[in-house]
């Protein structure tokens, strides 16, 4: 944690709480009402408290960047009335469903069980391979003996010991097939079981589909609760780029690439995943149809602006980008299933980006539009 190790502005006088955040005289109005509220036995909000920690931050000397709110924002929560306390807590497991350190434990246990078990089966290999090794030993020697056999007596001798050392291993052999088979069907299904819990694309390097739904259907818990906006965007090279690119190891290039951008261009509370062959999926959160247009046509330009050799022809790429509110009135599947809709008419119309239409219809109704959620990506003059 870095410390500031003087609290003074820069005429030598003490910051005080009225001056924080550099005189925002309406957040201090609001704090100051909110926190003299409080004091006076109001109800206090998730929101009042937020500025309690950010001013406790303020008064320690402690920069407010995220980790360190995050760590005063739980040593204050203590301290508080216990409903209050249960309040926030419904709100944080909404949060944190399905990505508690239990459960990458337990993960982390599976894969060392399948470590465990793949490390037996290359034991029981081992000791296969040398009995292998016995086994040709043994023939080469009875072969010998039968060669110097004197009679009919001594070679039969020689064979009843060959067979009867041959019976030998094969017993051996057949527990060991047993055990390789049950380790390995053990190994498979933790990785298996592992797979299936995966939420990184290593493909691409992002989020994959997996972890999208998850994060869809935590999104709209938060938007019944906290009733904000939030915008589905699907995206991916125009039909007619795509047939250009000849060869998949092409596709894949160009692919990579424009998951990088879109990694890169993003904010950090966005999600950035590939949905399925080449679709990517942005899920912007706090952003209405407005913002993601907006948001939309900077990647568009973006993307326009990056081109592509392939031997000696020179690819300038194009995006295709479908637009969907995140709505409450649909199911989590008919969210995603409204922005591929989307997608694919932009892609069959060769336009820049296409908005759902019911949700055009509802946006063009909308106006309280708040400009502080103008800024969806970077601006990459």
């Amino acid at each position: 944690m870095i410390h500031l190790s003087d609290d003074s502005d820069s005429n030598g006088k003490r910051l005080t709480r009225g001056s924080f955040l550099d005189g925002d005289d309406e957040f201090d109005e609001e704090y100051n009402e909110g926190e003299s509220g409080h004091e006076n036995g109001g109800e206090q909000t998730l929101e009042s408290f937020s500025k309690e920690v950010l001013s406790r931050l303020h008064d320690d000397g402690v920069p407010p960047i995220p980790n360190n709110f995050h760590l005063y924002f739980d040593r204050l929560l203590d301290e508080k009335p216990i409903d209050f306390k249960k309040q926030i807590q419904q709100i944080l497991e909404i949060e944190e469903d399905d990505s508690s350190d239990e459960k990458r434990v337990n993960l982390e246990k599976r894969v060392k069980d399948s470590f465990a078990q793949t490390k037996q089966i290359l034991d029981i290999v081992a000791l296969l391979y040398k009995n292998l090794n016995l086994m040709l030993d043994i023939a080469k020697k009875r072969k010998e003996d039968a060669t110097k056999a004197a009679n009919v007596s001594a070679f039969q001798n020689t064979l009843t010991a060959f067979k009867q050392e041959i019976e030998k291993l094969l017993g051996i052999f057949t527990n060991q097939r047993g055990a390789l088979k049950t380790l390995y069907q053990k190994s498979a299904k933790i990785a298996g079981e592992v797979e299936s819990e995966t939420i990184y694309d290593s493909t691409y390097g992002i989020y994959n589909k997996r972890y999208l739904v998850r994060e869809l259907q935590k999104e709209l818990k938060m938007i019944e609760k906290f009733n904000h906006n939030t915008t589905l965007v699907m995206t991916k090279l125009s039909s007619p780029i795509e047939k250009k690119i000849k060869s998949d190891k092409g596709r894949l290039l160009v692919t990579r690439t424009l998951s990088r951008l879109l990694l890169k261009t993003s904010r950090r509370s966005d999600i950035i995943a590939h949905y399925n062959n080449g679709v990517f999926a942005l899920l912007l959160k706090h952003s209405n149809i407005l913002s993601a247009k907006k948001a939309s046509e900077r990647l568009s330009d973006l993307v326009s602006s990056t081109n592509f050799f392939f031997g000696d022809s020179e690819l300038q790429l194009k995006l295709s980008i479908g637009i969907a509110k995140v709505d409450l009135g649909r199911e989590l599947k008919d969210n995603i299933k409204c922005a591929i809709e989307a997608l694919n008419m932009c892609d069959e119309n060769g336009e820049v980006f296409v908005v759902y239409p019911d949700d055009e219809i509802e946006a063009s109704h909308d106006d309280d539009f708040d400009a502080s959620e103008d800024e969806e990506f970077e601006d990459f003059a």
